[in-house]
């Protein structure tokens, strides 16, 4: 059985809209089973497919950056997670992600930023001092 998280006015957008809306969204859990199974490339595919059906699907780029980032493709991983902070400002995991990335490209300033974000909206919890690694 597959359950499907439905957009809060799902229901009041118009037919081609609500499609387009269901298949990125099927795309995304194909990807995911994908991912979940190692095969990368088929996961990336599939986001990539979900986000020109739906460009405005956060967690479609948040997922395409964690794959990104899994294939060692750090730029383009950088500009998933943006696109999906930028469409979903308070999503803590995209901030984080984002900036393990970063950190990953020795880019330590950015990452604390990230990290600062993150814990702001909740995600960590506060260190004593600034946050080193």
């Amino acid at each position: 059985m597959i359950s499907l998280v439905l957009r809060v006015d799902f229901w009041e957008m118009n037919p081609q809209d609500k499609i387009r809306d269901l298949n990125a969204e099927i795309l995304l859990r194909e990807g995911r089973h994908y991912q979940d199974h190692q095969a990368l490339g088929k996961a990336l595919e599939s986001f990539q497919r979900a986000a020109r059906l739906e460009p405005r699907h956060g967690p479609v780029h948040f997922s395409m950056g964690v794959v990104l980032a899994k294939m060692g493709r750090w730029s383009e991983a950088i500009m998933a997670y943006r696109e999906a902070i930028r469409l979903r400002p308070d999503d803590t995991e995209a901030h984080l992600n984002l900036g393990f990335v970063y950190y990953e490209l020795g880019l330590d300033e950015q990452a604390q930023l990230c990290f600062d974000r993150a814990r702001e909206l909740g995600g960590l919890a506060k260190p004593a001092g600034k946050m080193r690694f």
